[in-house]
This record gives structure tokens, C-alpha cells and sequence, in this order.
């Protein structure tokens, strides 16, 4: 993983289904397989509310519940459910950050988008991987 060659130690996910959790897998794995002698390598998963699990729609829910165990840290950013509660967990992940990877789609609205326009306001450092990249 570039990340940690580069140095980075400290990782947040999202917990969301699809990139969020394998994003979360790919960190586990590296910490368990690639650099185990390096305890200073962190996974934080920054779930929006208390109840988020029951919220991943199409997932197993023992794959979330695998990886939510295997995380070092798990911060709730909302104590319940509200409208902005995903936003919320958004910018509390770029606040924390010291470089942003988002996976985006190229559509200028939804989720990702808000986050990464919110990280170059914060003057974030952002690394975008582009969905058609990956597909080519």
C-alpha cells in the first residue's frame, strides 16, 4: 500500500459499504500480512451514528462486523441517526487527515463530491482515483 511506504500510519474509514470496507480490508490486511512488525499502523473507522450496521444495505452484515472488531479505534461521530449525520462523518475524517484518497465517479454532487470540495477547503492534500480509471 503507497500510503504506508510513504509513511502514513494513522488510517480512517467510513465503514460504508463498498470502497469504505475494502479500503478498511486492504489497511487490515497490510497491518496483519505486509508490515507486522510495524504496531504504529492505526485503522479508525469513523461510523456517522451508533446504529450504522443496521444501515449497510446488500453487505453481509459479518463482514462489517469483522472489520468494525479489527479497527484500533472506532469513533462515533453522532450518538443517533440525523439528516447530516454522514456529512458530519465526512468532515470529522478530513479534519483528522493529513491527506485525503477519495475513489470518485466524476459526478459533481452526492457524497463523495461534498467531501472532497470540503477538503480543498480545509487546503487538504487530495488524492482522487478515478472510477474509469479503474476500469480501463
Amino acid at each position: 500500500m503507497q500510503l504506508i511506504e510513504e509513511g502514513y500510519t494513522h488510517f480512517i474509514s467510513g465503514m460504508a459499504q463498498g470502497v469504505d470496507l475494502d479500503f478498511a480490508e486492504e489497511v487490515l490486511h497490510y497491518k496483519a500480512v505486509a508490515v507486522p512488525q510495524d504496531k504504529r499502523i492505526k485503522l479508525e473507522a469513523a461510523l456517522p451514528f451508533l446504529k450504522q450496521k443496521r444501515f449497510v444495505d446488500g453487505q453481509p452484515l459479518d463482514r462489517y462486523q469483522e472489520i468494525l472488531l479489527a479497527c484500533d479505534i472506532k469513533t462515533v461521530v453522532c450518538p443517533c441517526y440525523q439528516r447530516n449525520c454522514f456529512q458530519m462523518r465526512n468532515q470529522y475524517m478530513v479534519d483528522k487527515a493529513d491527506i485525503v484518497l477519495a475513489v470518485w465517479n466524476g459526478i459533481k454532487k452526492g457524497g463523495t463530491w461534498n467531501t472532497i470540495r470540503y477538503a480543498q477547503k480545509c487546503g487538504k492534500p487530495i488524492r482522487l482515483i478515478m472510477l474509469n480509471d479503474l476500469h480501463e
